[in-house]
C-alpha cells in the first residue's frame, strides 16, 4: 500500500509537477497554480474588504436610523388620538423627534442643513461618542442651548467645539413681509464624523427646549415598536403615516452587494481561465505521453488509475493555490491590523476605518468552488484515456 502511494506520487511529479530534464517546475503545473491562486485571492480579499465596509456602514446606519418610522402630523390629527392605545402601542415616546431644514450661520458664513430635534438628546450624546472628533465640551454659559454638528458643517462654517452657531427655521415664518422666522443661538458641544454625507451634514439639538423653532407645519416622528396593529389600519388614520426610513441607505447597501458580485465574477473568470489552461495542458500531456500510457495499460494498470492521476493533479493545484491565497490573506490581515496597510488604498480621511471581515463559511464555499471548477479540467482527459487503444498507443512512436 505504501509502495503504491509513493509510486503514484512519483508519477504525478514526473508527469505534472517537476521537469527533471530541465530541472524546474513544469509550466503545466505552475501556470494553472498561479492563476488559481490569483483568482482565490481576488475573491477572498475583495469579499473581505466589501464585507468589512458593509459592516461599518450598517453600524452607522443602524445607529442613526430606524427601519420604519411613524410620522404624526399634529395639524391634521385629532389630539385625542395621541393618547389612544393604538398610538401608545406602536410609538416609543422616549425617541420622538422632529426634523427641519434650517439656515445655519456663523459670522458672515451661512449654509442650509437638516436639523434634528431629539427627545432623547442626552442618551444620543452618550452613545455617539464613538463618532466624536473632540473630547466632550463642558459649556460655561448655561443660557445657551447645546448642539452636536456633523463634520461637514464644521468644515463649511469653520466651526470647532465651543463656538456659537445660529439656527434659523425658515419654514416656520410668522410673516412673509417682515421675514420674521424663529432663530436661536447654540453652542457646539461636539462634532461627529461618520464619513457618510447624509449624517455629516446634520445638526442635532434637544427637542423639549427648542419647540419654539418649529411652530409652523408641526409634525413629529417616532421609530416603531413591536405591535400587532396592522400598518394598513394606521395609514387609514388621518395625520398618521408609516414610512420606510432606509430608502437611501438601502441603495448604498445594494451598491456594495453589486460590487461584491462584480469582484466575485471577476475572480470566477480567472478561475475558469485557469481550469481551461489546465485542461489544455492535460490534453497535451496525454498526447506527448500516449505511448507510455499504452505501456502502463499493457502492464495491467487500469485506466481508472491513470485517470486518477489527472484528478489528483487538479485537486493538488486547487488545494495548494487556495491555501497559498489564504496564507497571503492572513499576512495582509496581520499587517492591516497592526500597521493599517489598507489605509494606503482606503485613507481614513476619505473612507471608513474598517476591518477586513470574512466568514469561515464563505472561505469554505470559495474552497469548494475552486476544487469544483478545477475538477472540470479533468473530464475531457479522463474521457480521452478511456478511449485509448493499447495496441495503437504502443505502435505510436510519437
Amino acid at each position: 500500500m505504501l509502495f503504491n502511494t509513493i509510486y503514484k506520487i512519483k508519477l504525478i511529479s514526473r508527469f505534472f509537477v517537476y521537469d527533471k530534464s530541465n530541472n524546474n517546475i513544469q509550466s503545466s503545473f505552475l501556470l494553472p497554480f498561479l492563476s488559481s491562486l490569483v483568482a482565490s485571492l481576488v475573491i477572498i480579499l475583495s469579499y473581505a474588504i466589501m464585507n468589512g465596509f458593509s459592516f461599518k456602514i450598517n453600524e452607522v446606519i443602524n445607529f442613526f436610523e430606524e427601519p420604519e418610522i411613524l410620522i404624526i402630523n399634529k395639524n391634521e390629527l385629532d389630539e385625542n388620538i395621541l393618547n389612544n392605545d393604538i398610538i401608545d402601542s406602536i410609538v416609543d415616546v422616549n425617541k420622538i423627534y422632529a426634523d427641519r431644514f434650517m439656515f445655519c450661520s456663523m459670522g458672515n458664513k451661512s449654509i442650509f442643513s437638516d436639523v434634528y430635534l431629539l427627545s432623547n438628546f442626552e442618551e444620543f450624546e452618550k452613545e455617539c461618542k464613538k463618532f466624536e472628533i473632540y473630547d466632550s465640551y463642558n459649556s460655561y454659559n448655561t443660557n445657551i442651548s447645546k448642539c452636536i454638528i456633523g463634520n461637514e458643517i464644521s468644515l463649511q462654517l469653520g466651526l470647532k467645539k465651543g463656538d456659537i452657531i445660529n439656527l434659523s427655521s425658515i419654514l416656520d415664518f410668522k410673516s412673509l413681509q417682515t421675514k420674521n422666522f424663529p432663530q436661536k443661538n447654540f453652542i457646539v458641544e461636539n462634532i461627529i464624523k461618520t464619513n457618510m454625507l447624509n449624517y455629516d451634514t446634520r445638526i442635532w439639538i434637544e427637542y423639549s427646549n427648542n419647540l419654539d423653532l418649529i411652530n409652523k407645519n408641526f409634525s413629529i416622528k417616532s421609530p416603531l415598536v413591536s405591535s400587532d396593529i396592522a400598518y394598513e389600519d394606521i395609514n387609514k388614520i388621518k395625520g398618521l403615516e408609516i414610512r420606510n426610513n432606509l430608502i437611501h441607505s438601502n441603495e448604498i447597501l445594494q451598491a456594495i452587494k453589486f460590487e461584491k458580485l462584480f469582484y466575485f465574477i471577476f475572480g470566477l473568470f480567472i478561475l475558469v481561465g485557469s481550469s481551461m489552461m489546465l485542461l489544455s495542458f492535460n490534453m497535451l500531456c496525454i498526447l506527448n505521453n500516449i505511448r507510455l500510457v499504452g505501456f502502463f495499460q499493457s502492464l495491467g494498470v487500469k485506466k481508472k488509475n491513470i485517470s486518477l492521476l489527472f484528478v489528483v493533479n487538479s485537486c493538488l493545484i486547487s488545494i495548494a493555490s487556495f491555501f497559498c491565497a489564504l496564507i497571503i490573506f492572513w499576512i495582509v490581515l496581520f499587517f492591516d491590523k497592526n500597521y493599517q496597510l489598507l489605509d494606503i488604498f482606503f485613507p481614513a480621511e476619505i473612507y471608513f476605518n474598517f476591518q477586513l471581515l470574512i466568514e469561515n463559511s464563505m472561505l469554505f464555499k470559495i474552497f469548494i468552488l475552486n476544487i469544483g471548477i478545477m475538477f472540470f479540467s479533468t473530464l475531457l482527459p479522463i474521457y480521452k484515456i478511456n478511449k485509448i487503444d493499447i495496441i495503437e498507443c504502443i505502435k505510436n512512436e510519437d
